[in-house]
């Protein structure tokens, strides 16, 4: 393939697939705004629908209360008494008001008695049904008599002439009575336990001077309670308002909205969120367990904003098949230069080397261009080199004569430098009642970049360093010499990431160009261990409690190489017995013969079987095994160990 189809391919797969993950992405988050923008508007009707269902409860409540306070004017409490004083009442969405005495109540069987000549103020025995929207009362009698009912819209003389009756003829009001048949006290539970179902208990004691005389309970015509609810909720965008009582029956205000809500799980608790066509959001009434709420379609919606992605991915594709066109003739400008190159490289290889190619542009390829033209200037020059080859080797080797002097000049000052990096080093080991410490420490060169040191603080605490400095010679060493300063002026006054943050400032502030230098700073305070890094290998832990060995890295870069670099710490909590194994990077980098590096896993498995031994018997293990590593290879860099036992 020629490379300005190679171009033309690359250009076509960099601009179709971020056009297309751009697309996608935006698609999906349209789509993931807009369903929350729909459940917070549905929240909010569910909300409205909370609240005027809590207002037509506590309205309903608030009149049965004050029904059942009775006066103490009132001394007569008869079935017919009752059937006036509830029936002329207007209550919303109420379709009919039970009143059940006190034995009824209670759960005492149902006593008929005989109409007295003197009412007194006690309820009647048998439960009497009010009806409010039509208003009429059936009262208790005889299973012979007929039903009568009185009702004032259509028998209003019947009416009447009955309350005219009823103060003289109190006898004869046993062929108005009838009692409750067991079809009509079912049908009233089943009356109640809707009502309740919707709007919790409604219904209150009937008292007259703190006596108790029965309970009034109130019918709810559910329909019509749940058409005025849903009658105020907005349905400009499709909206469903429902509801869901305790027996799974579904109340809608609409006779399609039940079809269409056919399928979806709309009770409280279930899953809503993931719906692929509606947005449903459903609330639960504490008090009855009514499940309501907000049905939402939006398959519309989201087809709209499919259509415009898709759209939007087609626009972009042609505007990238336009531009497509016009990146074949570029392509041919850039690399119109390739083809001169190719030109020349064929003539150097026929031996003319007085060839040379035309320069023009000033970008990789023209630069390209000038480099091939200075390569076969320099293929001219030595040839003329080659005729005074015989003079600079004579040159040579006065100049190796003046080399070996040179470096027998350097060994002397590489053995001051080797002098003075042994004295940085501490000359003796802190003695601690609380640990065991031993170091060790091997350079691949006269003078090593690897350091060591201890400082003892106020309060019993003990500051350990261990770092390896970029290189080796003298510049290393002079790394080492700003570090022990650094050290021994902070490290005991700051934490370790501080005192690591402090040098690195410091270091990059000298500009030693790439010099750098790995250190870790470990503090000991009693059996807390505050560590902190700076490019340095995994500190290990052995745990005396388990036999396991734990590591501890915390990754940055080494001191002087970023300025302003933030440096992680670490607490840990130490044990008795507990061993501690700080090494460079030489030996887990160790060259084996074979030219395999030994590896950290080799490393944390010579630790893990000689970590139960003490300090100065650990390092015998870890400088043997390093040595049977190697071999015979050679030292590529310094060796240092640093071990620390928790007494």
């Amino acid at each position: 393939m020629k490379l300005r189809t190679q171009l033309a391919f690359a250009f076509l797969l960099l601009a179709v697939l971020p056009l297309g993950a751009i697309v996608v992405y935006s698609h999906v988050a349209s789509e993931r705004a807009f369903r929350q923008a729909v459940w917070a508007e549905s929240e909010a009707l569910a909300g409205a629908i909370e609240t005027r269902l809590a207002s037509t409860r506590a309205e309903i409540r608030d009149r049965i209360t004050r029904l059942g306070d009775l006066s103490a004017d009132e001394s007569s409490l008869t079935p017919e008494d009752l059937a006036r004083r509830f029936g002329n009442l207007e209550l919303p969405y109420v379709e009919s008001v039970e009143v059940v005495p006190e034995a009824e109540a209670a759960g005492e069987p149902v006593v008929h008695p005989r109409p007295s000549a003197a009412p007194g103020t006690k309820l009647p025995r048998q439960p009497l049904v009010v009806y409010l929207q039509r208003p009429r009362a059936v009262v208790p009698e005889a299973p012979a008599a007929p039903e009568v009912e009185l009702d004032v819209v259509i028998q209003r003389q019947i009416l009447e002439t009955t309350r005219q009756a009823l103060a003289a003829h109190e006898a004869e009001l046993a062929q108005v009575k009838r009692e409750l048949s067991h079809a009509d006290l079912q049908a009233l539970k089943a009356s109640w336990k809707k009502t309740k179902g919707l709007l919790g208990d409604l219904s209150c004691p009937i008292q007259k001077k703190g006596e108790v005389l029965g309970r009034i309970q109130a019918h709810v015509k559910a329909s019509a309670l749940l058409a005025g609810v849903f009658s105020d909720v907005r349905r400009d965008q499709g909206e469903i308002p429902f509801a869901l009582d305790a027996e799974g029956q579904l109340y809608v205000l609409r006779e399609e909205d039940q079809e269409r809500l056919a399928g979806l799980d709309l009770r409280c608790g279930a899953d809503h969120e993931h719906s692929p066509d509606w947005v449903v959001v459903s609330k639960k009434d504490v008090d009855s367990g009514l499940c309501y709420g907000v049905a939402r379609p939006i398959q519309h919606s989201l087809a709209t904003m499919r259509r415009a992605a898709a759209e939007s991915f087609a626009w972009g594709v042609g505007l990238v098949g336009l531009c497509l066109a016009g990146i074949f003739p570029l392509s041919g400008r850039i690399t119109r230069n390739l083809s001169s190159l190719m030109t020349g490289v064929e003539r150097i290889g026929r031996g003319d080397l007085e060839a040379r190619v035309p320069v023009r542009s000033r970008d990789e390829l023209g630069r390209l261009g000038e480099a091939f033209n200075h390569m076969a200037a320099e293929l001219c020059a030595y040839q003329e080199r080659l005729l005074d080859q015989e003079r600079r080797q004579k040159e040579q080797e006065l100049h190796r004569r003046l080399l070996e002097a040179e470096h027998a000049r350097k060994s002397e000052e590489l053995e001051q430098a080797r002098r003075f990096q042994l004295s940085l080093l501490p000359r003796e080991l802190p003695r601690r009642a609380d640990l065991d410490l031993a170091v060790f420490t091997r350079t691949a060169t006269e003078v090593g970049g690897d350091y060591y040191d201890f400082l003892e603080g106020a309060g019993g605490s003990l500051t350990v360093a261990i770092g390896d400095a970029t290189g080796h010679g003298a510049a290393s060493g002079t790394m080492v010499t700003v570090v022990k300063g650094l050290f021994m002026a902070r490290a005991g006054e700051i934490g370790p990431a501080a005192f690591l943050c402090h040098a690195n400032d410091v270091l990059k502030r000298m500009q030693l160009g790439r010099m750098a230098m790995a250190l870790s700073i470990l503090q000991i305070r009693g059996r807390r261990l505050r560590v902190s890094s700076a490019g340095m290998p995994p500190l290990l832990l052995w745990r005396a409690a388990t036999r396991e060995v734990e590591e501890i890295c915390l990754k940055a870069t080494p001191l002087g190489a970023i300025a302003e670099h933030p440096y992680q710490e670490r607490e840990v909590e130490l044990a008795e017995g507990d061993t501690l194994l700080l090494a460079t990077d030489g030996f887990p980098e160790l060259v084996g013969e074979s030219g395999d590096p030994l590896g950290y896993p080799g490393v944390h498995d010579l630790f893990a079987r000689a970590a139960d031994k003490d300090p100065g018997a650990i390092i015998s293990d870890l400088t043997a095994a390093a040595d049977r590593w190697r071999g015979e290879s050679p030292l590529c860099d310094d060796l240092t160990f640093v071990v620390l036992r928790v007494r």
